[in-house]
């Protein structure tokens, strides 16, 4: 078993659903980074999804940024064991867009609701960034799932009609996304996540 399958299966075994590689653009990297940047993906709980955004929510929002840094804690520490060296991108820091780096290793394809969707989990996901020296395998073009996202999101809206805050608003035709108005980090707001179709395909595939 290689050294990448001893860690993807590692790293499914603590929940990871859907991992891939790839490279940091330059405008985006320290000194404390590592040339390889690992990709993975975590399935938000379904009593996440769906609810009203409160003050419980929000807690339990913290409770999942927790288990999460958990998780990645034990993936470096796994690496490091291997005698690699990894460093963890913080969950919280806004400066980096981790959908476009998870899309940039083909995981997916971002949507109208600027969120990464895959086959598998839709939008409902969390992403983890952790950089390494460790040899990765190449990511693998996901051009089929581009082609369905901008098509079924050319004409849907659904994210931009639901979001309660406006964090999401079209200008000339374009949709943009306002951080500060966006209560997603702050009350664990999921409308743009719930009312989108790749969500729903995504919930009824791990029904069957």
């Amino acid at each position: 078993m290689s050294v990448i399958e001893k860690f993807e299966k590692y790293a499914k075994s603590l929940g990871i659903n859907e991992i891939a590689y790839t490279t940091i653009d330059d405008e985006y990297t320290t000194d404390k980074m590592y040339p390889n940047t690992i990709v993975a993906l975590i399935k938000m709980d379904d009593e996440l999804l769906g609810v009203t955004p409160d003050m419980s929510l929000k807690q339990k929002y913290k409770e999942l940024y927790v288990v999460i840094t958990d998780i990645m804690t034990k993936m470096c520490d796994f690496i490091e064991d291997m005698e690699y060296h990894t460093y963890m991108i913080d969950q919280l820091d806004m400066s980096m867009n981790f959908s476009i780096i998870a899309q940039k290793a083909f995981m997916g394809y971002i949507g109208n609701n600027k969120l990464l969707i895959t086959d598998s989990i839709g939008p409902g996901h969390k992403i983890i960034l952790i950089t390494t020296d460790m040899p990765v395998n190449s990511a693998e073009d996901m051009s089929d799932i581009k082609k369905r996202v901008t098509s079924t999101c050319s004409k849907c809206y659904r994210c931009v009609k639901n979001c309660p805050d406006h964090a999401l608003y079209v200008k000339n035709g374009e949709i943009y996304f306002n951080k500060k108005k966006c209560i997603g980090y702050t009350h664990g707001c999921t409308y743009c996540i719930t009312v989108c179709p790749f969500q729903k395909i995504a919930e009824n595939k791990l029904k069957t």
